[in-house]
């Protein structure tokens, strides 16, 4: 039997939109403290997500709307699934970010086990102490970019 778990985290980030889409499609983003480090697989389009503690998830871009829609498929040892983060700028500062994550789990117990929710907590605040430890940007980014969610 086949469990799906789907967890949905939103924050809002003092910090502008571009900068928030950087930190995440960077190329390491070595502020996550889950995450090792990243090897290439297909430049672009596939990578592999190798954590401190071993463990590794293989992406796939699906999907990007420049800094505003980021989707990945995913593939560990023992889910498959999909992330997806979703980014707009707010008119009073900042940027307004949606995580999704929907997994796919073979084992019953091992659903039960997985930390979904607490993941996607710990890489938005990740990022939030991040993107706070980054000088102000320099100019107006707001009228740069129309499309919100």
């Amino acid at each position: 039997m086949v469990c799906r778990k789907k967890s949905e985290w939103k924050l809002h980030l003092d910090a502008e939109w571009h900068q928030v889409w950087q930190a995440v499609t960077g190329p390491e983003p070595a502020w996550y403290t889950w995450l090792d480090h990243l090897e290439i697989l297909e430049e672009g389009r596939r990578f592999l997500a190798v954590g401190r503690d071993g463990r590794t998830v293989e992406c796939t871009v699906r999907l990007v709307k420049p800094c505003s829609l980021y989707r990945l498929e995913l593939k560990g040892q023992h889910f498959t699934g999909s992330w997806q983060g979703a980014f707009a700028p707010v008119e009073s500062g900042g940027t307004k970010a949606v995580w999704t994550a929907e997994l796919s789990v073979p084992n019953p117990l091992r659903a039960a086990a997985l930390p979904l929710e607490r993941s996607l907590r710990q890489y938005g605040e990740d990022l939030r102490r991040y993107l706070a430890s980054l000088p102000a940007p320099e100019g107006d980014f707001s009228r740069e970019r129309e499309e919100r969610f």
